[in-house]
């Protein structure tokens, strides 16, 4: 992600702004490890350098937790920087041992039970990130795509630019007229709940 990147995301109208840097994991030892350049202080680094240049982008990444010689500290590194990079959107896998690959051959693989276990407190973690990143969003009015019609809960449904298909939240919203899917709504948001927003179309 270089600076001429960041600043064409930030000038071109055609560019979304929501991108997926997949880090991985957030400890020096386990990125060094998994073969990656990268620290956890400087993915800090370049989370708060796109936000400053980039005050609405939405940032998503995906993490590995159980990776051979993850040390319960090590663990609780990457619960740490969740907190503080504060991330839109973020996944979560387990480590799965591919025969043949250099992890395979380390030493120090983790029992699947500590690895679900692990997996379940990331998902927890990220959980309170988005509950505080939604809240901030009540009361704003989203741009968001029609997509479709939900029976259950007898509202329109559909994206803002910070949710990518299938796996991101979704907006829920009531409109009084009839909502053409594919087409863009001005849909101000009344609640937030888990990873879904509800709002109403203006």
């Amino acid at each position: 992600l270089t600076d001429e990147l960041i600043d064409e995301i930030a000038t071109n109208d055609k560019v979304i702004k929501y991108i997926d840097i997949p880090l991985q994991h957030a400890d020096d030892g386990v990125l060094k490890l998994m073969n990656r350049k990268g620290t956890g202080e400087g993915y800090l680094e370049l989370i708060k350098k796109l936000r400053e240049n980039i005050p609405e982008i939405a940032i998503r990444s995906t993490f590995i937790t159980g990776f051979p010689r993850e040390s319960e500290e090590a663990f609780n590194n990457l619960v740490e920087f969740l907190g503080k990079a504060k991330l839109f959107n973020a996944g979560f896998f387990k480590y799965s041992n591919e025969q043949g690959t250099p992890a395979s051959r380390l030493d120090g693989h983790i029992k699947e039970s500590v690895k679900t276990a692990r997996l379940k407190k990331l998902y927890s973690a990220q959980k309170k990130v988005v509950k505080e990143n939604n809240r901030k969003l009540v009361n704003k009015t989203l741009e968001v795509v029609a997509e479709g019609f939900d029976q259950d809960e007898l509202v329109y449904y559909g994206r803002a630019y910070f949710n990518a298909p299938e796996i991101d939240g979704k907006v829920y919203f009531f409109s009084k007229s009839e909502v053409q899917y594919g087409k863009y709504y001005q849909v101000k948001i009344i609640k937030a709940t888990g990873y879904d927003l509800y709002g109403e179309r203006q």
